[in-house]
């Protein structure tokens, strides 16, 4: 190990929802990048993402987990499920993909049904950065109801939000314990790519 990877932390970060892992550049030499069937497929498996995640949890008992947007709210799923353990690990979501129960989500919950499942909807990620032009509908209905199981005040890994956040109700996720409101990121949900440099890059 080089004197220069010594200064940094080992970061083992999970990109979001259509992002491809490539796309994220930091300066920090000790970063693993993880891709899930979301960083790759229209149609993702999160069941096989799930077994995924717990291999690397397994893997890389010291690392700093750094997850975005759909990958947070995994994880955050199968810890509050007792699938995975935390210990003493430290863990920051940023941007993640925690929804309220409101008519909207109720409404595609219903629509997002058999054939209605893989109805292409446009991804509004950066252009450079997104894996395809377009998500299946199916994929927001996982993400619904992965929620419905979801405890915000059981939630104590510490959570970055823009402010601006395009996605999510910033005034719902002020319900999370250890939530550090930011205004910093271009692209506030999608993206979120100077709070993830912000944390990835910090030397220890």
């Amino acid at each position: 190990m080089t004197s220069n990877q010594k200064n940094y932390p080992n970061i083992v970060f999970f990109p979001g929802l259509n992002q491809a892992p490539g796309s994220f550049i930091f300066s920090n030499p000790n970063v693993k990048y993880i891709s899930l069937s979301f960083n790759k497929k229209a149609r993702p498996n999160l069941k096989e993402d799930c077994e995924r995640i717990k291999e690397v949890f397994k893997a890389n008992p010291t690392a700093h987990i750094v997850a975005h947007s759909l990958s947070a709210l995994l994880i955050e799923w199968l810890i509050q499920h007792d699938v995975i353990e935390v210990g003493d690990r430290k863990i920051t979501y940023v941007a993640p993909a925690f929804i309220p129960r409101n008519k909207l989500a109720k409404l595609v919950g219903k629509v997002a049904k058999g054939p209605a499942a893989i109805l292409p909807i446009p991804s509004l990620a950066p252009i450079k950065t997104r894996v395809r032009s377009y998500v299946s509908l199916g994929v927001y209905r996982e993400i619904i109801l992965l929620n419905e199981k979801i405890e915000l005040k059981k939630c104590l890994r510490k959570v970055v939000v823009d402010k601006k956040d395009e996605m999510l109700n910033v005034k719902f996720l002020g319900k999370l314990p250890n939530i550090e409101m930011v205004r910093e990121n271009r692209f506030p949900h999608h993206r979120a790519y100077d709070s993830l440099k912000r944390i990835i890059d910090q030397t220890s």
